[in-house]
Parts: structure tokens; sequence; C-alpha cells
């Protein structure tokens, strides 16, 4: 699908390919990755699963205030210039028909005015982010600036809500701060898992598209499948793995992250349905992984590190010894080249490395997840 704002916009960087020759370079650089890095290796290549356009469900979306106009858009490649856009064909169609609204509210944000504090210079707002989400019930809107958030602020967004019956909740968070506001809430935003309804806090993480998160998990149940014991779920998020891997009764789940936001909204949905068997611990990976000693009566872990990679837990995974570890592990990742570093440690402990799965949901871009199967076997 063309687009007119591809020469600009720093996204989708290879519009200019057609759609097969688009997928074909994709799946061949992956590869090569892998090749490369596992040389030696034997594993099953299986067959890509190409996301299409228009489906991405979330986006951030940069703007700055020049010459009395908002422009609204993307970075353009490699600059902090923003390119304008109106419409991005790789979102959904609901989120593109709240851009007008959405530029018109930034404006109003923007020439508001702002009331001086005693020992307190406030600034307009003058540029920011704004994150959009496109959950099932509707959409859920979050404002990151520097600039004054007022009375006359509150009043413009509280406007904006009235108008856009589809918008359930705008939020306000300040850059280089994980603390969230929301500013106007009429439902909690959801989004279906598994068939479970899990409530969303404000710039959550989540799979960017729901036909790729189905795909994720789908492959994720397919390779734990008769698994009854105790499962790990490391880099948990809101339980995107733990929610349809507890339909394999009996089965115990200790999920993990290091996302408060994250981890809260998972063990609200916990209490709400009265789930015993998952074990919530929050915990920051990187600096303080899972020791072998503590998952060795584990029988299988799900990995689903952000970019970064997992390289310190799989280190410590590395060192259970036979018998007393993982038998089978799902590892999801974002990042080819940070996941052959980590699938080195494994290959090296002794896991056999039997499948790998590429998952594309970023359309025309350099970005691919890989779902890959170990065992111990």
């Amino acid at each position: 699908m063309g687009c007119a704002f591809s020469q600009n916009c720093g996204g989708c960087v290879f519009r200019d390919l057609s759609l097969s020759a688009y997928q074909h370079q994709k799946e061949q650089t992956v590869k090569r990755i892998l090749d490369i890095a596992l040389q030696g290796v034997d594993f099953i290549w299986r067959a890509p699963v190409f996301i299409p356009d228009g489906q991405r469900r979330r986006a951030a979306f940069a703007f700055c205030f020049q010459k009395g106009r908002v422009v609204l858009g993307f970075n353009a490649e490699k600059s902090h210039q923003i390119a304008p856009c109106e419409k991005c064909v790789a979102l959904l169609d609901s989120i593109n028909a709240l851009l007008p609204a959405l530029k018109t509210l930034l404006e109003a944000l923007c020439l508001a005015p702002v009331y001086g504090r005693k020992n307190k210079a406030l600034k307009p707002i003058t540029s920011g982010d704004i994150l959009v989400l496109a959950a099932d019930n509707g959409i859920d809107v979050v404002l990151e600036t520097e600039g004054a958030f007022d009375l006359p602020q509150r009043e413009i967004v509280s406007d904006f809500m009235r108008q856009n019956e589809n918008v359930l909740r705008f939020s306000l968070k300040r850059p280089k701060s994980d603390l969230v506001e929301p500013i106007v809430q009429k439902l909690v935003p959801q989004i279906l898992i598994a068939g479970v309804s899990v409530d969303v806090a404000p710039a959550m993480f989540l799979q960017p598209s729901q036909a790729g998160e189905k795909v994720l998990v789908d492959l994720v149940k397919h390779y734990l499948n008769g698994v009854r014991g105790k499962i790990a779920d490391l880099f948990c998020g809101i339980g995107t793995f733990s929610y349809p891997l507890l339909q394999n009764k009996p089965v115990k789940i200790v999920a993990s992250d290091i996302s408060a936001g994250s981890l809260q909204c998972f063990r609200q949905v916990l209490h709400r349905l009265m789930i015993p068997n998952v074990e919530i611990v929050q915990k920051n990976l990187f600096k303080y992984p899972f020791s072998a000693d503590e998952l060795k009566d584990f029988d299988a872990a799900v990995i689903d590190p952000p970019r970064a990679g997992a390289l310190a837990q799989v280190q410590k995974i590395g060192l259970a010894a036979k018998g007393a570890r993982f038998q089978k592990i799902v590892y999801v990742s974002c990042n080819p080249h940070s996941f052959v570093h980590d699938a080195k440690v494994l290959l090296a402990s002794g896991y056999k490395l039997l499948e790998v799965t590429m998952v594309d949901q970023f359309v025309f871009t350099n970005h691919a997840e890989l779902v890959a199967f170990f065992t111990d076997e």
C-alpha cells in the first residue's frame, strides 16, 4: 500500500518496494543474521507470518507549535524534525479518524493562557508527544509535554472528551517521569487476551497489533501445550502469555516484570476473576535475574524481553544443572541481534534450538520479531 508521506517520515523506510519484494528482503535479512551468528546450529525456519497494513493499534505522534499552528506527525528519518502526517496507512482507521480532532485539541492547548505561580515560571505547551491506543472498547490518549497544564488546559481537554465519544481516557505524562495522571476517564480501556478482558493502564506497553499478538500467543500455546507444572513468565508485562497458558490446567505461573503499572493491571484482573494460580513478582531482571536455584522447580519458561534482550537472565538459566532446569523455553524477541547473543548462551549450556518463526508486525520497516523454541531434551 502506498503512502504519500513515506518520503519524509522515518517510519516505514521500505515503502518504495513492492509487498512481495519487501517481505522477501526482510525474511532473508533476518535469516542471514541468525545463520551468521548461529553457524552450525540445525533448526527449522518456519514460514514467516506477515501482519497486513492498517493493523497497528498504537502510535506515538510528535507535535510542535509553529507560527500559530500545530505540526503533528512522526519524526523524519534520522532527524528530530517532524514530518506532518494526515493519515498513516499502518494504523487502524479509528486512530486516523481521530487525528484532525487531536490536532485541533493540541492547537487549543498551545494557545491556552498560562497562569503564573509564586516562585515558579510556567511555560506554555509548545511541543511534545501524544500517545494513542485503540483499545477494544475505545481510544486511550496520553499527552507527554513539559508545558503548563492548569485549569484552562483541563477545561479544553474536558470539551474534547465530550465531543469525541469514542475517546475513553485522556492522561498527562511528564517527560522523564513514570507517573501518568488521568485527566478525564469515562471508562477504563480494555483489550481481550485469550478471552480475558484486561484493563489497560495509560502509556502501558502492548503488542502493536491485535493480529500480531494473537500469532505470538498461538505460538507460545503451541510450544507449551501439555505443560502441567510450573511456568516462569519472564518480562510478563500485563500477562499477555500467562492468560492463555492458564488454560493448561493444572499449572502454576510465576510472572515477573519491572513495570509497576503493568503488574498492577495484571493483579486487578487476577483478583477480579479470582485466579489463584499466578504469583506476581516485581523484579528488575536485568540487574537482579532469578538464580538457577530459584528456577530449579520450573518445567518451562516464556521469555519476552525488550530490545536489549535478556542476557543476565539467560546466563542464570544456563547455570542450572541437568534435571533441575527448564525442559522447554519459548523466547519471544523483538530484536534478532540481541536474540542471537542470548541464544548462544542457551546453546552453550546444552539447550537445543528446534524452531524459529519470524512475525512481522512492523510492515515496511527494519523491525522484526521472532518466536524461538528451545528444549533440554
